[in-house]
């Protein structure tokens, strides 16, 4: 990935705060950045029980640390192509409000972005869950904020189901 990286880059968006690092992974074809600030851990991929009728690109849960969470996938949230999870996947544990396992089939690893974000509304007003998207000199990267990735509605769904599954 060809990045310049320049500690005086801004990122002109919503939740992301300039000259913050990105934790860069990619899901099939694509390349995919978060705040690295809010991961808690990267591990390879763990048993996941699978959910139905879960919220939009939530596949299932699994058990960190005594803490459910639930697990999303950029394949099931983007239609991209299915595959089975395999040992080789990554799972990146993110703490905020909004707690979840992200799944990724490859690390790239943080980088400094220089330059600005193109904001979500210029490429699709309805785009949603996207922070907006990066012009790198191989490609674009999708720049997202988990926080984004789950309503409030569907948040409240998944607490119930902790609580449920506590009892």
């Amino acid at each position: 990935m060809e990045i310049i990286q320049d500690n005086s880059g801004s990122i002109p968006s919503g939740d992301l705060v300039p000259d913050s690092d990105l934790l860069i992974f990619l899901v099939q074809d694509v390349r995919i950045g978060i705040p690295a600030v809010m991961i808690d851990h990267v591990f390879r991929m763990v048993a996941v029980t699978p959910l139905h009728e879960a919220p939009p690109g939530i596949i299932g849960i699994i058990n960190y640390h005594g803490e459910i969470f639930p697990v999303f996938s950029f394949r099931k949230y983007f239609s991209l192509q299915n595959k089975s999870l395999s040992p080789k996947d990554y799972l990146l544990i993110v703490q905020s409000e909004r707690s979840l396992a992200i799944i990724a089939d490859y690390i790239e690893g943080v980088f400094n972005l220089s330059g600005d974000i193109i904001p979500p509304e210029k490429i699709d007003p309805g785009i949603q869950g996207i922070t907006g998207f990066y012009r790198c000199k191989d490609g674009l990267l999708v720049v997202t904020h988990p926080q984004d990735l789950i309503s409030l509605t569907d948040q409240k769904k998944i607490q119930a189901m902790k609580e449920f599954l506590a009892i």
